[in-house]
């Protein structure tokens, strides 16, 4: 893995996150859980995020 796919990185972690909210938004409609659903999904997806950068930045070589 080189620098330049570190670039990404912003990218992937926003795409996560975003798609993690509108997954807990489509249970929170579908089973009427407002707003827990969308909480849930939220701190997963944020916690997701933040490992899966971590993950991918320790691959980098020096």
């Amino acid at each position: 893995m080189n620098l330049w796919e570190l670039s990404s990185l912003g990218v992937e972690f926003a795409f996560i996150f975003v798609g993690s909210i509108l997954l807990g938004n489509y249970i929170d409609e579908k089973f009427d859980t407002s707003p827990w659903g969308l909480l849930a999904f939220a701190i997963f997806g944020f916690a997701f995020s933040i490992y899966y950068i971590i993950y991918r930045s320790n691959k980098v070589k020096p």
